[in-house]
Parts: C-alpha cells; sequence; structure tokens
C-alpha cells in the first residue's frame, strides 16, 4: 500500500508541474503576441504619418505655386492699372492743355474783334460810337465758340471725374488685393508651422519606431530561447513520465498480489470487530446487573426509582422533594414504563398515581432534566392523551389504579394540570 500511495502521489506531483510549465509557455506566448501586435499597430500608425507628410508636402508645393500664380497676377494687374493711370493722366494734361489753349484763343479772338472795331470806327467816322449791328456778328461768334468751349470744358471735366473714380476703385482694388495677399502669408505661416510640427511627430514616430524595431528583436530572440527550453521541459518531462509509468505498473503489479491479502485481513478483522462486540454486549448487560440501587430504591433495567408517599404534593413540589433528596423527578425509559407501573401498582395498590419529571402544553412535553422531548405519538399514552386540555400548563403522571390497568395496561402515560396532588416518584441521576 505504501508504494501504491507513493506512486499516486508522484504521478500527481509531475502532472501538476507539467500542467504548469505548459500554462506558463501559453501565457507568455499570448504576452508576446499581445505585444507584437502593439508593435504592429505602431508600424501602421507611423505609415499613416509618412502618408500625411506626403500629402501635406503635396499640399505645400500646390499652395505656392498658387502663390506664385497670384503673385504673377497681382503684379501684371498693378502694371496694367499703372499704364492705365498713366493714359488718364497723360489725358488730364492733354485736356487741360487744350483747355489752356482755347481761353487763350478766346482772349486772342476778343482782342483782335476789339482792335477791329476800333480800326473801323477810326476809318469811317471817328467821332461816331460804334453801332449794335456792328457788334452783333463777332459777339455771336463769340458765344458760339464759348459755347463749344464749354461743351469741350465739361467733357474735360466729366473725363477727369471718371478718371478719378477709376483711380479710386483701382486703388480700392489694390488694397483689396494687398489685403489678400496678407491673408495668404498668414494662411502660409500657419501651414508652414503645420508642417514644422508634422515634421517634428515624424522624427519622434521615428525614434519610436527604432525602439520598438529593438523590441521586437528582443521578443523574437526570447522565443526562440522560450522553445528551445520548452523543447528540454517536454524531452525531460516525457523522460519523467515513462519512469513513472514503469514504476506505477510495479506498483499496480505489488498491489494485485496483495490483495488477497487484504481481503483475508479485511474478513478476518471483521471477524474480531463482531466477537469484540458481542462481548461488549455482554459486559454492558453483567455491567447492568452488578448496579445496585441506594437504600429504598427498586431497579428497572438500569434506572433506580422511589416513591416517596409520605404526602401527595403538586408537579412543582414533587420536583422540588426529589432535588433536596439528591435526585431528580423520575424519567423512565419507555421501554420500562409499562414495567414500572405494573411495579407501583403491585407494591402500592389502587391509586397510586405518581409524578413524572416531563411538563407542556399539551402539544409538547419536555422532561426538565436534559431537555428530552416525549414523543405525542407513542403508544404509552393513555387513549384520547394528550390532546386533552390542549393550551393548559400540564404535567405527566403514571396512571396507577386497578380499574386503569385492567382497561389499558400497556397505556400508562396520562396528563393532568400541574397543581393536581399526587406522589412524588423519584430517580437516580
Amino acid at each position: 500500500m505504501a508504494w501504491l500511495w507513493r506512486g499516486i502521489i508522484v504521478l500527481l506531483g509531475l502532472l501538476s508541474q507539467t500542467v504548469y510549465v505548459r500554462s506558463c509557455d501559453a501565457d507568455c506566448k499570448d504576452d508576446l503576441i499581445q505585444r507584437i501586435d502593439n508593435l504592429l499597430d505602431k508600424k501602421m500608425d507611423l505609415m499613416k504619418l509618412e502618408m500625411e507628410t506626403k500629402f501635406q508636402n503635396v499640399l505645400e508645393t500646390q499652395h505656392n505655386l498658387q502663390m506664385d500664380q497670384i503673385s504673377n497676377t497681382i503684379t501684371t494687374t498693378q502694371a496694367a492699372l499703372t499704364r492705365d493711370l498713366q493714359s488718364v493722366n497723360t489725358r488730364v494734361q492733354k485736356y487741360e492743355q487744350n483747355f489752356e489753349e482755347l481761353k487763350t484763343l478766346n482772349f486772342f479772338i476778343i482782342s483782335q474783334i476789339t482792335d477791329h472795331l476800333a480800326q473801323d470806327r477810326a476809318t469811317q467816322n471817328p467821332s461816331a460810337s460804334p453801332s449794335v449791328n456792328d457788334l452783333n456778328d463777332p459777339i455771336n461768334d463769340l458765344k458760339t465758340l464759348t459755347r463749344e468751349s464749354n461743351v469741350i470744358l465739361n467733357d474735360i471735366r466729366e473725363s477727369i471725374e471718371d478718371c478719378k473714380n477709376a483711380s479710386n476703385t483701382t486703388a480700392q482694388q489694390l488694397n483689396d488685393i494687398r489685403e489678400s495677399i496678407e491673408d495668404c502669408k498668414d494662411a502660409s505661416n500657419t501651414t508652414t508651422q503645420q508642417l514644422n510640427d508634422i515634421r517634428e511627430s515624424i522624427e519622434d514616430c521615428k525614434g519610436t519606431s527604432n525602439t520598438t524595431t529593438q523590441q521586437l528583436n528582443y521578443f523574437w530572440e526570447n522565443m526562440e530561447e522560450m522553445n528551445q527550453n520548452r523543447m528540454e521541459v517536454d524531452n525531460d518531462t516525457m523522460n519523467s513520465m515513462q519512469m513513472l509509468s514503469n514504476e506505477v505498473e510495479n506498483v499496480i503489479q505489488e498491489t494485485t498480489s496483495l490483495e488477497p491479502r487484504l481481503l483475508d485481513l479485511e474478513r478476518n478483522i471483521t471477524s474480531q470487530l463482531i466477537d469484540l462486540e458481542d462481548k461488549m454486549k455482554e459486559s454492558d448487560n453483567m455491567l447492568l446487573k452488578s448496579i445496585t440501587c441506594p437504600s429504598g430504591f427498586f431497579k428497572m433495567s438500569s434506572q433506580c426509582f422511589k416513591m416517596f408517599r409520605d404526602r401527595e404534593r403538586s408537579w412543582s413540589e414533587a420536583k422540588t422533594k426529589c432535588e433536596e433528596e439528591g435526585y431528580m423527578l423520575a424519567q423512565p425509559d419507555e421501554s420500562v414504563a409499562v414495567s414500572l407501573r405494573k411495579k407501583l401498582y403491585e407494591d402500592f395498590g389502587d391509586r397510586s398515581f405518581a409524578w413524572l419529571g416531563a411538563q407542556g402544553d399539551g402539544s409538547k412535553f419536555v422532561y426538565a432534566h436534559g431537555g428530552l422531548a416525549l414523543d405525542n405519538a407513542s403508544p404509552l399514552w393513555w387513549p384520547d392523551q394528550p390532546g386533552s386540555y390542549v393550551g393548559a400548563d400540564k404535567c405527566l403522571f403514571l396512571l396507577v389504579d386497578g380499574s386503569y390497568f385492567r382497561d389499558h395496561p400497556a397505556r400508562p402515560y396520562f396528563s393532568n394540570g400541574c397543581s393536581a396532588s399526587w406522589y412524588a416518584l423519584c430517580e437516580v441521576k
């Protein structure tokens, strides 16, 4: 048997060690796979950043091209507006020059007319004043010339106003273009700052990628070492299992050879136990027979009883009487209850009712000493007992009387109010 237990213990130890090694390998593999997945995720993030960088470079190139186109357009527009403004200024100067020439011509014509009139007066009649008719034609010519000059001047003024308005509009457009250029510059600066931030992030990712690559290489080296260790452990485990299997087979063979001897030993032990039990029963019977009761007590099986017939008492008084004597109110075994009743009837005759140590309310009776409950379905109860007086305080007594004894000799238990007066039946504790 020792070999069998030792083999089982060794087998369980090796199996638990093997399960632990394999579970450890499985946990390490899961952890390594999880870390590899994390490294691959970092690689994907790095590739994503590189693609975003390329896209930002393309956007930056397009933005620079657009800025160049805008600058060229602004330069061309400024040159065209400058030429238009110069053309307007030239026309204004020309109109002003024409206006001055018209004024000069007007003064010249007036001077010529005045000189001509003066000569006519001197030739025809020096003392005569010029007539109205003489002056009408030159004046009309002058008025006509003046009106034409005014028309030309009004056209010149309108042209000048148009040129001024065009110049103001051009200046406003130039201001709008300058504001657009400033906004483009601000956007370009912001884009440049964002691109610089992206470049810094890319540099950080490159450093992380290098660290990740080193960790990945380290994990692969550990993976190879773990695989090698697992192969060594598996080989050792297989060898140990083979040795254990051989040892278990030897133990089984030894156990098989010992089995007939064990069966014989079991039969011998069982026979000895039966003999010992019989001897113990005989010893108990002899011990019971050898027990002696105190003076004045009589023996029923292994119990000793005494009836105090000096006077009748209530249940509580009977209990106190027994305790004062150093005993207890009787609690007979059910196996001796009928014999006890017969004994009391033979010794003391009719009306020898005796209190027992159980008290209750009709539904349940409990012995005062030890708290043992009395079975209400016991066949020792008198018919219809203990159903009478349910709910009242009741106590148990032996119904010792000739008529009751003759009617139901095997039903000695009866219950009544605890204040009734019967004899005290005491028992040695």
